[in-house]
């Protein structure tokens, strides 16, 4: 049955790629971003089809870079997901086809499946009227007015695509319109239904994206869908339910910047190439200098009475740092900036200093965390240098990229100024604080755990002779600085 209506629905979908003319006046090339979601249009074809086909309103906003999906150009907005062809057109994947996004239980509402029999009520694709029929075929099935409640749907379906927008001419051509509105949403696969867990919600499903009547709003409007579909890819952010239904998906958690093309399992998705396509192209840093004020951290003392302090060390690296990216042009926020802690008002300084960490980085949308220290040990032979990151969170494939980048630039920095640190890799912070435990900055126990990817970095140990006496330097400071700008730039692909 399910191939039946998917061929329906493909051969459909054929013919309205015959009777839609494209949008073709792709005008010269240019970046439109979006700071809601630190994503950008790069490709001019994808920007002139948002353009002529309503802009933020009728897909909301980009949430991936262009990438590349089954051999063809993408890019996912939060209700769509554009497709370039070769030739230069852009059409919209039916998202809610059976091999994509089949599903209909995501973050406690229940979406209706896809309904055979009423898509067989549907006009013969091949019938000489077929244009006429399909459109009055959809005011019966998909209405405005459903069992008393004025659910619109139909008028949402025609009123998707703004005439001054899609004709700015001034032609009014309402069957072209109709027709633009066809190719934003598919044909309807399901007649209107209550949510069987709120009947003040009803949806009606599309191929390509859900209509939701509000009852408490009186509103309708589409389903952020696609938002979803890239959480599947990604493997991170799924609500309980959704996560269940998706984990046999051939597309679920395919994103993993350890593997080639940033794909998981190439044979479930060929010809696919997900490098970077979910990292902000507007990166948020965070640079959290450990320590300050009266928690020292590590230190050392020197012949002539000098003390080495980590959490200095710390400051200085982290200013560095900062002064580097914001010179490329990356927005820093740093946790401190002067020698004090960062929450220094609650009744258990240390706990609530750490969690004031996250809470910057979180409150500040981050993309990305970087805690910078130096290492200490009892036993003062020890040196070297250590990046850590926790395996126990969602993005954890991405944190052990940044942790990688970090651990080969730090050692490389060092070696160009003629040091040869010990490189004691990089390593899951359970492995320092026992098996089950986390650091806080980076682990899952904190009260409100850190939402990015992030690292640890322990530049060398204040408590070894050697390691201290190369830490008077400033030109250690400064490389290691460059070393963690860089590394950040080229997690971002810089």
């Amino acid at each position: 049955m399910h191939r039946q209506a998917s061929t329906l629905i493909i051969i459909a979908v054929a013919l309205l790629v015959g009777l839609l003319p494209r949008p073709v006046s792709v005008q010269a090339a240019s970046t439109n971003f979006f700071p809601q979601t630190g994503f950008a249009i790069q490709d001019p074809h994808f920007l002139d089809y948002f353009n002529k086909r309503g802009g933020v309103r009728t897909f909301g906003y980009p949430v991936s870079r262009e990438f590349t999906f089954l051999g063809f150009p993408v890019q996912i907005f939060q209700r769509a997901v554009m497709q370039r062809y070769p030739d230069g057109h852009v059409q919209l994947l039916n998202l809610l086809d059976p091999g994509l996004f089949p599903y209909t239980q995501v973050n406690g509402a229940i979406f209706p499946g896809v309904d055979i029999a009423l898509i067989q009520t549907a006009p013969p694709v091949d019938s000489p009227d077929y244009s006429e029929a399909v459109f009055h075929w959809i005011s019966r099935v998909a209405p405005d007015s459903w069992n008393g409640i004025p659910v619109a749907f139909h008028q949402s379906f025609l009123n998707t695509v703004p005439a001054q927008v899609a004709l700015p001419s001034g032609q009014k051509n309402l069957a072209l319109l109709a027709g633009f509105d066809l190719e934003v949403w598919g044909v309807p696969t399901s007649p209107p239904t209550y949510d069987p867990h709120n009947k003040k919600f009803v949806y009606q499903r599309f191929q390509r994206g859900i209509l939701h009547y509000d009852a408490t709003t009186h509103t309708t409007q589409g389903i952020l869908l696609a938002d979803y579909f890239k959480d599947v890819l990604m493997g991170e952010n799924l609500p309980p339910d959704l996560l269940a239904q998706a984990r046999t998906s051939p597309y679920f958690g395919q994103y993993d910047p350890q593997k080639p093309q940033w794909v998981a399992r190439p044979n479930a998705l060929p010809n696919t190439d997900l490098t970077r396509a979910f990292e902000s192209e507007a990166p948020i840093i965070v640079l959290d200098p450990g320590h300050g004020g009266a928690e020292i951290g590590a230190s050392y003392t020197f012949s002539d009475g000098t003390v080495l302090k980590e959490k200095d060390l710390n400051l200085a690296v982290a200013n560095q740092t900062a002064m580097l990216l914001r010179q490329a042009g990356y927005t820093v926020v740093q946790t401190r900036t002067t020698d004090s802690w960062v929450d220094r008002n609650l009744s258990d300084p240390l706990a609530d200093d750490l969690q004031a960490r996250v809470d910057i980085a979180n409150n500040a949308h981050a993309t990305l965390f970087l805690s910078i220290h130096f290492n200490g040990y009892d036993d003062p032979s020890v040196r070297g240098t250590t990046v850590y990151y926790d395996a126990d969170r969602p993005f954890s494939e991405r944190s052990l990229h940044f942790a990688q980048l970090l651990d080969q630039q730090a050692t490389a920095a060092l070696a160009n100024i003629g040091y040869q640190t010990l490189n004691r890799g990089v390593q899951t912070d359970s492995m320092a604080v026992g098996l089950g435990n986390h650091f806080y900055v980076l682990g899952p126990d904190a009260v409100r755990p850190i939402q990015m990817p992030s690292a640890l970095v322990e530049g060398l140990f204040v408590t070894n002779p050697q390691d201290a006496q190369r830490l008077r330097d400033p030109r250690t400071l400064h490389a290691l600085a460059e070393a963690y700008a860089r590394a950040i730039e080229l997690y971002y692909g810089g």
